[in-house]
């Protein structure tokens, strides 16, 4: 049996309720077909795995735990799109404060999938949390959407934790159900 996995960072409970007020906010200006994040889904992907053998979850979680990082300070910070140019098709929040680190993260636990036969990323990683894909562009005005979304102010937290998600889909979206969390750890003495 095949499980769709991809391993993530958990974003805490304040980020949670800014996204339902983005979406809040937003929804009834938008003229596009947006699928939003839901709040309980929110979280910054790492890297997304695609659909694995259930029997490779342990070997996974044995390399996983082997990513050792210490926990940092992070912040998301102004509103953006992929691509850059029309027709946008995802719209994002990017990463102000832990972006090396959370790049670095990424970098680690790609070098340990790796160790299993997984592919090396080709594509830089740009860290960002997904507020909704865009299914059906329209016209939207969306210099106007970047600059009103810029007063919303993401508080710091402490980034001390990845998890293995596994994600579900069915006729009302993606559910996201927690495999397994790794600790971020002081590194000590070397590695």
């Amino acid at each position: 049996m095949k499980k769709r996995l991809f391993i993530g960072i958990p974003m805490p409970e304040s980020y949670q309720k800014m996204v339902g007020e983005l979406v809040r906010v937003l929804k009834p200006r938008m003229h596009s077909r947006i699928a939003w994040t839901k709040p309980e889904n929110f979280h910054l992907t790492l890297r997304f795995l695609g659909n694995v053998s259930s029997s490779r979850v342990a070997d996974l979680v044995r390399v996983l735990s082997l990513v050792r990082l210490p926990p940092y300070v992070f912040q998301a910070g102004k509103v953006d799109f992929f691509p850059a140019r029309p027709p946008q098709r995802v719209l994002w929040v990017g990463v102000v404060c832990g972006y090396p680190e959370t790049v670095r993260l990424a970098r680690d636990i790609s070098v340990q999938l790796h160790s299993l036969g997984f592919d090396m990323p080709n594509d830089s990683f740009v860290p960002h949390l997904t507020l909704g894909r865009i299914k059906k562009p329209a016209k939207d005005s969306w210099p106007t959407i970047r600059s009103d979304m810029a007063s919303y102010v993401w508080p710091e937290t402490i980034v001390r934790s990845f998890n293995l998600w596994e994600s579900i889909l069915d006729h009302s979206g993606a559910h996201h159900s927690v495999l397994h969390s790794f600790d971020l750890e002081s590194v000590r003495g070397g590695r």
